[in-house]
């Protein structure tokens, strides 16, 4: 790992912790057992840095993605899978994190927003193809367009006008939207896989 990437690193776990504005550059610095100059040296300002981790994670979702993709047996177990992974996720982000992106670091969270928006529509409409080959999903289903009402309603839950987060916590509205996508979308076949899969990840997460 490198000097760059190790400040990637704790800083994110920083501000997953405690938030975007309450952790100082001086602060990250003394974690890395660093000076601020030399914090400086690879990050100009606090906004470069959070961009760069916003980025960072982009792209370890597209290889966690992939493969969930290769170790998946069907589309189901794939959709699943990914639920599982961003629900993770989500559980470790403390509401300060995101109450700051928005608000603060608005410009970020756009170029994340949009940057996510082009991965959900591929990764999604790549699983409908994949259930409809496989049987997994409904026939008649059209994937562009199931694909788009996907991307359309994570960004309403990702942010705050539907879904406060301080009342609606997020992986739980993952959660309940993601069994919702599914059930809407299987076939009988798919559906008795649906309730296989839900079974063995109740039994991961005991």
């Amino acid at each position: 790992m490198t000097i760059k990437d190790g400040i990637l690193v704790k800083a994110g776990e920083l501000f997953l912790s405690y938030g975007i504005r309450s952790v100082t550059m001086d602060e990250i610095a003394g974690n890395l057992g660093m000076s601020k100059k030399t914090l400086y040296q690879y990050f100009s300002n606090k906004s470069e840095l959070i961009q760069e981790i916003m980025l960072a994670k982009v792209e370890q979702d597209k290889i966690a993605f992939a493969q969930i993709y290769a170790n998946s047996a069907n589309a189901v177990q794939e959709i699943l899978e990914i639920a599982e992974h961003v629900i993770y996720t989500l559980r470790k982000i403390t509401p300060a994190l995101m109450y700051d992106l928005h608000k603060y670091h608005h410009e970020s969270w756009c170029t994340m927003q949009d940057i996510r928006k082009e991965q959900i529509y591929a990764q999604i409409k790549s699983n409908l193809e994949r259930g409809l080959t496989e049987g997994v999903y409904r026939k008649e289903i059209d994937p562009d367009v199931i694909a788009k009402i996907y991307v359309a309603t994570v960004m309403i839950i990702s942010g705050d006008e539907v879904f406060p987060i301080q009342t609606y916590p997020k992986y739980k509205v993952v959660e309940m939207f993601m069994n919702y996508h599914i059930h809407g979308i299987a076939s009988p076949k798919g559906l008795a896989l649906l309730q296989l899969y839900k079974e063995e990840i109740g039994k991961r997460r005991e």
